[in-house]
């Protein structure tokens, strides 16, 4: 039995994902650079996390007096299973890309506050700029 190969995302949809993450971002944010930055990183975190080829192999033994028409109900419950693996292997990457988006804007954010952050004052008050 042939397994079917399923890659999250597909080299076509990469380009897709990372045009619904800019969408995503600029709705949360009229700021560029943080669309910018956030979808630079996101990029590489699908990339590294979320391409991999998923090949299920099975070395199912059958009986060798399994009829056709049991071997074809086999086969049919199988691909059933998979299908729903993958179903659910894509919602979860979905979920995590998700989280991992919304972790990267905060993280950004955390290090423009620290960046826009003055020297403390004499006395040791701290003084914001603006934002």
């Amino acid at each position: 039995m042939a397994a079917r190969i399923v890659s999250f995302p597909v080299k076509h949809e990469q380009t897709e994902v990372e045009a619904h993450v800019r969408r995503v971002l600029e709705e949360l944010s009229p700021d560029a650079e943080l669309v910018d930055a956030v979808a630079a990183r996101m990029k590489l975190f699908i990339d590294r996390f979320a391409s991999h080829t998923f090949a299920p192999v099975f070395d199912l033994a059958v009986p060798p007096q399994m009829t056709q028409q049991q071997a074809t109900a086999l086969l049919r419950s199988i691909k059933k299973g998979v299908d729903a693996v993958v179903e659910q292997t894509e919602r979860a990457l979905c979920e995590i890309i998700i989280e991992r988006l919304f972790l990267e804007v905060e993280i950004y954010r955390y290090k423009q506050d620290a960046a826009n952050e003055r020297p403390a004052r004499p006395g040791g008050a701290k003084h914001r700029t603006g934002g």
